[in-house]
């Protein structure tokens, strides 16, 4: 096995261990949020969690069994934008009250996410070529995708009207 395919090896298997911990804790989060809306957020993150471990899984098999960095690595459909997820389950959840361990909650989670942008951003100048490289990209815009999500739950929790009046694309003359 060459060098550049141990690295791979390497940040993939950190990876892994990047997106277990992350399913791991929003699960926790999950289970000890009070408000509905926060655990649906928590909810649909560690499954995005489970999506990101098995896709790294399946790629760091490849590697093992001597595929190298195949399409198959990068051909998947990148969720970046979950905006509208996120209104729609702001909308159903119009009256909901989060206290300071559900803002805490958020903010560790922003950081877990934040942490996973910069390992990726980091890989991305030693990928190997193009595949490993849309790889690497895809998985910075949907972490990017998943701290917008929580910076959105955040900015909802602590500022609702003003969430609402930004973000919730109603407008002002009643139509």
């Amino acid at each position: 096995m060459n060098d550049e395919i141990t690295r791979s090896m390497t940040m993939l298997s950190t990876a892994l261990e990047m997106e277990e911990k992350g399913k791991k804790y929003y699960d926790e989060a999950a289970l000890g949020c009070r408000n509905p809306l926060g655990r649906e957020v928590y909810d649909m993150l560690a499954r995005y969690e489970i999506q990101h471990v098995e896709r790294i899984q399946t790629i760091y098999d490849g590697l093992t069994q001597g595929r190298g960095w195949n399409e198959d690595a990068s051909a998947f459909a990148v969720v970046s934008d979950l905006s509208e997820a996120f209104r729609a389950l702001a909308r159903k959840h119009e009256s909901t009250k989060a206290d300071a361990s559900d803002i805490q909650a958020i903010e560790v989670g922003i950081e877990f996410e934040d942490a996973a942008i910069r390992f990726y951003q980091g890989q991305l100048p030693q990928a190997i070529g193009v595949v490993e490289q849309k790889f690497i990209q895809a998985m910075i815009a949907e972490e990017r995708g998943h701290l917008n999500l929580l910076t959105d739950l955040k900015y909802y929790y602590t500022d609702p009207a003003g969430w609402l009046l930004e973000k919730s694309r109603g407008t002002l003359d009643g139509a």
